[in-house]
């Protein structure tokens, strides 16, 4: 399962520096009626975005047709570099269906990874 000796999976791997602000929307389109899950492993944030008393979770539960769930993640990316899946909670069939995905955090300033808002923590320690 390693991408250095197999290349990247033919799924979604976003790209991010430790740290950086991650925003992830969710949304359910029309479908069948049945609930999903989101998890974003090694990382939470709070269920309720825009209330500071809100709980802190890691997995978004309850996705259903017309749902949408804006996720910031708490502290923004993880501090330690490395590839962080992505899935629906349902591991033994969502996963088969491709329903996952890599959130790489790299440790080294990369040419071909544009920034959208500097880090300055990021960049004050690899620079």
């Amino acid at each position: 399962m390693s991408s250095k000796i197999h290349g990247d999976p033919a799924t979604p791997v976003f790209k991010s520096y430790p740290g950086d602000p991650v925003r992830i929307r969710l949304l359910m389109p029309a479908d069948k009626p049945r609930n999903h899950s989101f998890v974003l492993h090694g990382h939470s944030w709070k269920a309720q975005y825009s209330d500071p008393f809100s709980n802190i979770i890691s997995v978004q539960g309850a996705i259903s047709i017309g749902n949408v769930f804006n996720i910031i993640l708490e502290n923004g990316a993880n501090q330690n570099p490395g590839d962080y899946s992505y899935r629906s909670g349902i591991f033994r069939w969502d996963v088969e269906l491709g329903m996952w995905g890599i959130l790489r955090i790299f440790d080294k300033i990369r040419d071909d990874l544009i920034t959208i808002n500097e880090n300055d923590n990021f960049y004050k320690k690899y620079n």
